[in-house]
């Protein structure tokens, strides 16, 4: 399952509680904003997060008005949504969200 939070940070837990796959668990930070003249970065908290149980993609949408699309199992993100009008509310609201492509 996956875990967001106000201070912009996403955590990746599983439920099995075995040794080898906790040590699979991870957390990271996302939705913040570097600040231009060396200020500190601006964080924004994390409003919605949406899975792909088959894939093991996942997006958050932050109140940066950003919507990031997360490869879990390699730790990367894949793509960007920039600015995106009440991005939170937008993928908590999707009956479809995360849907998957696959080319083959």
């Amino acid at each position: 399952y996956i875990l967001a939070s106000i201070e912009g940070r996403v955590a990746v837990e599983f439920l099995d509680v075995r040794p080898e796959v906790q040590a699979r668990k991870y957390a990271f930070k996302c939705h913040r904003i570097k600040n231009p003249d060396g200020k500190p970065e601006s964080t924004y908290p994390v409003n919605a997060v949406a899975y792909h149980p088959k894939y093991g993609t996942f997006a958050t949408g932050g109140s940066d008005g950003f919507v990031n699309v997360w490869d879990g199992d390699n730790k990367k993100r894949i793509c960007q949504l920039r600015r995106v009008y009440r991005a939170g509310s937008a993928i908590m609201d999707a009956y479809v969200h995360m849907v998957g492509v696959h080319r083959g």
